[in-house]
């Protein structure tokens, strides 16, 4: 029965669908939404801006979200990544010889420079701090967890590449710097093929639990209904786990949205979709705005909607028309290139079993069961002709013009589709 009726929920939901936001009245009331919920997250970062602000040293409880090491003229210090209870991020320094305290709570004292206004509050900024006081004697959850990886994995890389894609830790110099030659940057930064991944264990798991059940005692109840309730309920509290990385708020979004659509019954297009996530994320986070890895994660979507839309070609197409695609905006921002990269299609392809399977090995206790051939994988940008640095810069005019291009595309394909 309960098959039943999600197959013929489905059968017949495009015949009953509505759309959703008809007419001007409908674009007016969400824009009122938008705007309210935008004035309310806006005043709030601007009392917690103001109480940052109340003296020129303020002393104030940070958790320490990354420590490094760095060498400048032969001189040694830390910088450290910081994070107020109040989602403020800002840069520190410091020339003492201290401990790893990545992932514990601090008390330290902050100056606040007089041209420090709210713009730098909602960016985040660098600032000189003194005076550290480690208040927590162990670091959280999230980073006992990374340092358990550790004990796991020997190779510091692959710890920190592991930690990045479970528990999405920042990573070191020295592995950014392969991942980039490699072109697979954003196959660790958590997105939204880990959020697919991860709904469809869970929602595997309770199916298989939950289907006996349901067929007996709850035959009434749709239990894809409940399934996907529940898929919502550990994934956002895995997301809050995790300290809310751009790219997988975006998708975990875009997850709720969509369920929320198809429970009502509303027809929403790929484009549609995006759109109203972004306007959202914008609304309730302002941050986003100035975080690069959330364009990044946007225009992604983007482009593979476009692909999904317009030129359905095949899954070997796909990967490479995401790369060319992607191209012009990451060297608006990051003017480098190797050759290397050109391979990332098939990187990401692979991923596709890697992930599932390195989280396989991790749950019955193998976790260190690829690393060999991960440490090869890695060295290959370093032993390589392909691993040449070019330096291919987009210039801000060309960029405008190559996303018009598309946006043009897109508004003139929507408009014949209507006449």
């Amino acid at each position: 029965m309960i098959d039943f009726q999600f197959k013929h929920q489905n059968k017949y939901s495009k015949l009953f669908a509505t759309r959703f936001l008809i007419g001007g009245f409908d674009h007016l009331k969400f824009g009122i939404f938008v705007l309210v919920i935008l004035l309310f997250s806006l005043s709030l970062e601007y009392i917690n801006y103001l109480n940052f602000t109340k003296f020129n040293k303020n002393r104030i409880e940070v958790l320490v979200e990354n420590q490094y090491l760095k060498t400048k003229n032969n001189k040694k210090y830390f910088i450290f990544k910081f994070l107020t209870k109040n989602n403020f991020k800002f840069y520190s320094s410091s020339r003492n010889k201290l401990k790893n305290l990545k992932g514990h709570w601090l008390k330290i004292d902050v100056l606040i420079p007089k041209d420090f206004n709210f713009y730098n509050y909602l960016k985040g900024t660098y600032l000189i701090t003194f005076n550290y006081e480690q208040i927590s004697h162990k670091p959280t959850l999230r980073y006992q967890l990374s340092e358990k990886l550790k004990q796991i994995h020997f190779n510091q890389k692959i710890a920190e590449l592991y930690s990045a894609l479970f528990l999405a830790t920042p990573i070191g110099k020295d592995l950014r710097k392969d991942l980039v030659k490699l072109g697979i940057v954003h196959l660790v930064v958590l997105s939204g093929f880990h959020v697919g991944f991860i709904i469809f264990l869970i929602f595997m798991l309770f199916k298989f639990i939950c289907f006996p059940f349901y067929k007996r005692f709850f035959p009434y109840r749709n239990m894809y209904r409940d399934l996907f309730l529940i898929s919502t309920i550990i994934i956002t509290s895995y997301l809050i786990f995790i300290n809310s990385p751009p790219s997988f708020f975006r998708a975990v979004l875009m997850f709720i949205l969509g369920f929320v659509f198809f429970d009502r019954n509303m027809i929403l297009s790929p484009f549609q979709s995006l759109t109203i996530v972004l306007i959202l994320i914008l609304s309730i986070a302002p941050r986003m705005f100035f975080n690069i890895g959330f364009w990044f994660s946007i225009s992604g979507v983007f482009f593979i909607f476009f692909y999904l839309e317009f030129i359905k070609k095949g899954f070997i197409l796909f990967n490479f028309w995401v790369l060319f695609a992607m191209m012009p905006i990451i060297h608006y921002f990051f003017p480098y290139f190797y050759f290397l990269q050109l391979f990332s299609p098939i990187w990401n392809i692979l991923f596709l079993i890697f992930y599932p399977f390195s989280f396989f090995l991790h749950l019955i206790g193998m976790g260190d069961f690829l690393d060999r051939i991960l440490i090869y994988f890695l060295n290959l940008g370093n032993n390589t002709i392909l691993t040449q640095e070019f330096q291919i810069s987009t210039p801000l005019t060309v960029l405008i013009i190559y996303l018009l291009i598309f946006f043009l595309f897109i508004f003139l394909k929507k408009k014949s589709s209507y006449n």
